[in-house]
């Protein structure tokens, strides 16, 4: 039987985005979303993530593929 394929979309910015501010990167958010890799142990698991969260999430062996969103290029 083939793995369930899952996706994870957890950009890790801030709920606020603000021209003045900018974009903010959450990285807790992210951080504390990687708990429920457990619950994907068996699964092919894909995370899209902000290039400023991909350090937090290379490595895992629970990730198959990170691929990497920036907002900032899609905003213009």
């Amino acid at each position: 039987m083939m793995p369930k394929k899952n996706l994870i979309i957890k950009l890790g910015y801030s709920e606020t985005l603000d021209k003045e501010i900018g974009t903010t990167t959450s990285l807790g958010d992210v951080l504390r979303t990687t708990v429920i890799l457990n619950y994907f142990k068996d699964g092919d698991v894909s995370w899209l993530v902000d290039g400023r969260a991909y350090p937090l999430l290379e490595g895992n062996p629970f990730i198959k593929r990170i691929l990497i969103f920036n907002l900032e290029s899609v905003l213009q």
